[in-house]
């Protein structure tokens, strides 16, 4: 039988526990729900290596809503020490705050609207703003303004999912209204899978 490999670098750490169990917690015996979560740094820097030499292009690690739940802070941290993702993905302008104010470099794509006028400090934090509307992209370019250089953007595109982005035929509106807003460049260029959850590559 071959031996599994070993997933153990330099500079990486061993595991990272979800934050909310750390190795001093320990359950009773009598727990109902006795769920412990560990997750290898190593072995998550080495998959993002593969993956990014199979894909060819950059890498962004989506570490929204805390690492869904596995800690994003050291998910972020061994991933950028490892030297194996070109940037990192959030949902909310907070998480790539929090990211920010625990000194993570990375360039950190925000992909869920600024709400509640968080459009300055996402720019201020050197974050960048995914557009799914002409509102958002609006207030992007009243801060590119009003800062004297123009903001990067992404632009989402709704290719059937029907969550967030532009309907794919106004995109040819939207990115007009970029070039005639001024205050934002548009550097990017995303969707999502109209389906995410079956085996069917049509769907």
């Amino acid at each position: 039988m071959p031996e599994a490999p070993d997933h153990r670098s330099a500079g990486v750490p061993e595991r990272v526990d979800a934050p909310e169990v750390d190795a001093t917690t320990r359950l009773p015996a009598h727990a109902i729900r006795p769920t412990r979560v560990e997750v290898s740094l190593a072995a998550l820097a080495d998959n993002a290596r593969a993956v990014r030499g199979v894909a060819g292009v950059p890498l962004y690690a989506v570490v929204k809503a805390d690492g869904y739940g596995h800690g994003a802070l050291g998910v972020a941290r061994a991933l950028s020490r490892a030297g194996v993702v070109d940037g990192l993905a959030v949902s909310l302008v907070e998480e790539g705050v929090q990211l920010r104010q625990q000194g993570v470099k990375l360039p950190i794509l925000v992909m869920g609207p600024a709400l509640g006028g968080g459009h300055d400090e996402l720019v201020a934090r050197d974050l960048t703003p995914v557009v799914s509307d002409l509102a958002d992209l609006e207030a992007l370019a009243a801060v590119g303004r009003r800062r004297g250089r123009p903001v990067d953007i992404h632009l989402k595109v709704d290719t059937g999912m029907s969550r967030l982005g532009v309907p794919d035929d106004a995109v040819g509106e939207i990115v007009a209204g970029a070039r005639a807003a001024g205050g934002v460049a548009v550097v990017g260029l995303m969707t999502h899978l109209a389906n995410a959850d079956v085996d069917d590559p049509a769907a």
